[in-house]
This record gives C-alpha cells, structure tokens and sequence, in this order.
C-alpha cells in the first residue's frame, strides 16, 4: 500500500465521527445531490453498483433506498462501520482504490464522490484502470473531481488535519479515463467552485 493510501486511512479512521457529522447531508455540497441523482438514472432498480471511496456512507444510503444494490468500499474501516451504522443492509468492502478485492465485471456502475483526489498521482492511472476492470459492459462511472495543478498534504473544510489532495485539471483526468479503455468521456462543472465530474462508459455486452 503506498504511504499516502496509509496515511489516508489513518486520518479517516481517526476523524471517522467528525467528518460522518460533517457530511452527513447534501446542503453543504451545492449540486452535489443532483450529480448522484443523474448518476442513478442511469442505473436499473436491482443491479450492483461500488460506491469507491464511500465514506460515512450518505450517498451508499441514497442509492440503497433507490433500490440500487450498493457494495460501499473504503480505504478507512472506522467509515465502514459509520456506513453500516447508517444503511444496514449495504455491504461494506475494506479497498485498497489500487487493488480493489472485486472480481472482474462485477458492477454495473461506479460512483466515486472525491475519491480519486487523495491518490497520488504515480498511483492515479492504476487506480482507474482498477475501476475499469471491475466494472461490467455497459457500465456507467460517475467521479468528482477537484481542478487544479498540484498535489500534497494540505488542510480540507470537511474534517480536521492534513490529507493528501491531487488537483487535476478535467482534460487530464479525462485522458487518463480514456487511456484506460473508458469512452464517451465527459467532464461538466459542478455546482462547488473548482470541482468537476467526469462520466463515462465501459463498453461491451452488460
């Protein structure tokens, strides 16, 4: 595992109470309900979707209580047990975004609310060819995104001490999807300031 992905988990396992607070709600994150919203259009009432970087589980209980079947993964086992507190009935995967402990093509969608800005950037490209491999024909990815050019330790409004945040800006991070065999890429603007969302679609037979 590499050191940022330890030192990630570390601070979510140690402010897992904080932040659940914190974000337990959509009002604080303009647009943000709207993006998950048109994410679960796409998918049909009972198939598996992975909620990537899942968190205290707010969006795992959205989508559950949709009748979408949510596998809830983390890198932090203090925020699964906040999940599983919050929606009974989800499964909750301890993941590594680098090796995700999924069989191929098992999910018909993916959902990763500012997931992929705590990944290195050296581990960036493996991770999202991780997802593609997870994820059946068909399949439909929705994934936010903060722009920006740098990365390191800094400070976020959502919970206390340093994390690790990778800003990138949407063209990148659009290539980089598509390097990894996405297509139909797409990235819009969200309703927070410098945050975008990038879509996209596995092709093949579901």
């Amino acid at each position: 595992m590499h050191e940022v992905t330890w030192a990630t988990r570390r601070a979510y396992d140690a402010n897992a109470r904080s932040y659940a607070d914190e974000t337990v709600g959509y009002d604080k994150f303009p647009g943000l309900l709207a993006e998950l919203e048109r994410f679960e259009s796409e998918i049909a009432p009972g198939q598996w979707v992975l909620d990537l970087g899942a968190g205290a589980g707010r969006d795992t209980a959205h989508l559950h209580g949709r009748g979408i079947r949510v596998v809830a993964a983390d890198v932090s086992l203090e925020m699964l047990r906040t999940t599983r507190r919050r929606c009974e009935h989800a499964c909750a995967v301890q993941s590594d975004m680098t090796a995700l402990p999924f069989r191929d093509a098992s999910f018909a969608g993916a959902w990763a609310c500012a997931s992929f800005v705590h990944v290195h950037s050296g581990q960036l490209g493996g991770a999202l060819c991780e997802l593609y491999r997870v994820l059946a024909g068909g399949a439909t990815i929705a994934a936010s995104m903060k722009s920006g050019d740098t990365e390191g330790w800094s400070a976020g409004r959502s919970m206390a001490g340093q994390r690790w945040f990778n800003l990138m800006a949407p063209e990148r991070f659009a290539t980089m999807l598509s390097d990894c065999g996405f297509r139909d890429v797409r990235t819009r603007s969200c309703g927070r300031p410098d945050w975008y969302v990038a879509t996209a679609v596995k092709l093949g037979q579901a």
